[in-house]
């Protein structure tokens, strides 16, 4: 049963799980989440650069009126790849909210409600670690997807959580990373194409199956199966 809604936080997840899925008496449960509770920062780092870019089409304006004249040119060009137009203030103001955003926090918070709750009820839980269309690499400081999705803090959380409660974890990032055409099996920064999202069920069956999950011999009750890979 897909259980899953587009949009949809920690929280949300939480109560749906709560009021529609519990009462299905499920005996798996496979959880992907990560993205929905870190909006804010995206709007915050677009919002940096839409004011950056004004910024500096403002002060060329005065000198130029070729550039006022050229200002929607220039402002596709600024939407095209702002990154280059960021200043270290803006970095370092960017960095200061996702060190110190309560987001994190919540998020951790709001995991550790879901794993109990299935725990108490002896559901089992897969967890996910999501694949992206570019390299770990890339969601490191200073690359400019750090500031618009900082998720090596989200992942950092889903880390503690499997160690903390033993739960299983699919790593479809690590094994996504080691396929030559990963680009091409994303149509964005997360969402993928046809292909790539069969090639995910591929090893999230692979992964239950390995596992003994729907015998309930790799669950958090029990211990993950640490020879599985992914």
């Amino acid at each position: 049963i897909n259980a899953g809604q587009a949009g949809m936080d920690l929280k949300g997840i939480y109560h749906r799980l709560k009021k529609k899925v519990l009462p299905l008496d499920p005996d798996l449960i496979i959880l992907s989440s990560g993205w929905n509770n870190i909006v804010p920062f995206t709007r915050l780092a677009l919002q940096s650069e839409q004011r950056v870019a004004v910024s500096v089409m403002t002060h060329l304006s005065r000198y130029s009126l070729f550039v006022v004249g050229m200002r929607t040119l220039t402002g596709k060009v600024f939407y095209g790849d702002p990154s280059h137009y960021w200043t270290r203030l803006d970095r370092a103001k960017i960095s200061r909210a996702i060190a110190n955003h309560p987001a994190f926090p919540s998020y951790k918070a709001l995991l550790w409600e879901v794993i109990r709750l299935l725990q108490e009820k002896t559901i089992c839980l897969l967890l996910i670690r999501q694949p992206y269309k570019y390299q770990k690499s890339h969601f490191n400081p200073p690359n400019r997807l750090y500031y618009l999705y900082p998720i090596i803090h989200i992942n950092e959380i889903l880390d503690a959580a499997s160690k903390t409660f033993r739960i299983p974890t699919v790593n479809a990032e690590a094994f996504f990373n080691q396929i030559p055409e990963k680009r091409t099996l994303f149509t964005d920064v997360m969402h993928m194409t046809p292909e790539g999202y069969d090639k995910l069920a591929g090893i999230v069956y692979r992964s239950i199956i390995n596992r003994r999950l729907l015998e309930k011999k790799g669950c958090a009750s029990g211990r993950p199966d640490e020879r599985q890979k992914y």
